[in-house]
Formats: structure tokens, sequence, C-alpha cells
């Protein structure tokens, strides 16, 4: 993945099963478990979860040139991150036609919140819905196409992380 999306600034962290946070295991294996999903690519069954990463999935999907640093970091001003909000929330309407976010209330009341933060924890709190709604596409998208419009790093043995194709 990282020799792939890292020119786009979406490279993936090294995985560190020694951090305390994942004490009970990797977090998405965890909760795959403990909500009775079967987290594996190569499963057929009706409940079943699979591992995404939103940033390299944004650069195919939204056609970027970098990931959009909508995310709060150290060094990123409330300026800085309430535009890329914006950025990202009107790629996502333009490039994800097939999610009618357009005609969603709730995607309108995020958008509203966006527009009127006057603050970076502001922007916290709706950060995680906004990435929600972007990696439950990318299921849906791994549901519905498989690999014929998706690629997948890794395996079930290793972990495995479902991205869109970058042929698209």
């Amino acid at each position: 993945m990282q020799r792939a999306f890292g020119r786009y600034g979406a490279g993936p962290y090294p995985s560190n099963l020694a951090n305390p946070s994942f004490a009970a295991g990797p977090r998405g294996a965890h909760l795959s478990a403990a909500l009775g999903l079967d987290l594996s690519v190569t499963s057929g069954g009706a409940r079943r979860a699979i591992e995404v990463y939103p940033h390299p999935a944004m650069v195919v999907l939204l056609g970027l040139d970098r990931v959009i640093p909508y995310k709060a970091k150290s060094g990123r001003s409330f300026e800085s991150l309430l535009a890329a909000f914006d950025v990202l929330m009107s790629a996502m309407e333009s490039r994800l036609v097939e999610l009618a976010l357009a005609e969603s209330p709730r995607w309108w009341e995020l958008r509203r919140l966006a527009a009127n933060a006057v603050r970076k924890a502001d922007l916290k709190r709706i950060e995680d819905e906004v990435d929600a709604i972007f990696c439950a596409h990318l299921a849906h998208r791994w549901h519905r196409d498989g690999t014929t419009a998706n690629e997948v790093f890794g395996d079930d043995e290793s972990g495995a992380i479902v991205l869109p194709s970058v042929r698209e």
C-alpha cells in the first residue's frame, strides 16, 4: 500500500500490535467478533466485515492528487481544517453520486455543523461520522462489486485491506 499510495500522502501507518490499544487484538477483529461478523475478504457469509482505509480510497474515488488534510493534527490551523472539510464534503457529493448525499437531511445537518464550526473540536465531532459514511460506501462497493472494482492488499491470514481499484 505504501508503494501504491505513499506519493499521495495516503500510505498506511505501520501496524503496532504492542500498542496498549490493541491489547484485545486488532480493533477490527475485536469489533467483528463482538458483533458476530466474519472478518474475511473470502467469506460468502451473510454477516461479514472487511477492513478499509479511507485515505487511499479517497484518492481513487474522489480523483485526488493528495489526501485532503481534514483530520485535526498538530500544525493544522482551524481555518485549514474548515476549508478541507468543505473540499471533502463537496467532493463526496459530486464524485459519489450514487450516495445521493444532497438528498439526505443528516448530510445537510453535517454540512451545517461544519460550516458553523468555530473551533477544531466542532469539526472533530463530525469527522468520525463523515468517515463512517465513506467507509460504509467502501463496504457496499465490496459487497456489490468484489474484485471487479476493488483490490485486496494482504490476505485473511495476515490481514487484508480492501480499496477501490486504481484501474478505475
